[in-house]
């Protein structure tokens, strides 16, 4: 019942969070081949992208920076271990997906600005604005592959 829970956590409920995490990190390191890691990989992004968008509209600097902050980092994760492994056969798929996140997070972004003004949610925008900037940096790195 718990890891259940901790499956629909995200950062603003630290324990079932740290929870999966942890159930994370081992399917990760179980994982036997490349293509078992890119796709726990790409799981990872959706869940860092879902979470990112459930966040923003609290408006809590803290969470927002650790989800955008968790947000790239499995971006590039999963870029690096898709263009090692010379996965093209499915980089336009990559790309188009991260174009749809990019275009979320352009939403959550826009609804801070609207709902909380230009300098109380500042912040709270930039990191929104590094995650969107991740997604077309590590996009243009799959064009050159």
């Amino acid at each position: 019942m718990v890891i259940v829970i901790a499956n629909y956590s995200n950062p603003s409920t630290p324990v079932f969070y740290s929870i999966k995490r942890l159930e994370e990190k081992i399917a990760l390191n179980a994982a036997r081949n490349p293509s078992q890691k890119m796709y726990i990989y790409e799981q990872l992004l959706k869940r860092r992208y879902q979470e990112l968008r459930e966040i923003a509209p609290k408006n809590e600097l803290s969470l927002i920076y650790v989800s955008s902050s968790r947000y790239r980092t499995t971006i590039g994760e999963f870029i690096k271990i898709a263009t090692q492994n010379s996965q093209k056969n499915y980089q336009e798929d990559v790309k188009s997906t991260l174009f749809q996140y990019k275009l979320g997070l352009k939403e959550a972004h826009d609804y801070l600005l609207n709902k909380y003004g230009v300098m109380s949610s500042l912040d709270q925008r930039k990191a929104i604005q590094e995650a969107m900037d991740a997604s077309d940096i590590y996009s243009s790195l799959l064009q050159k592959e």
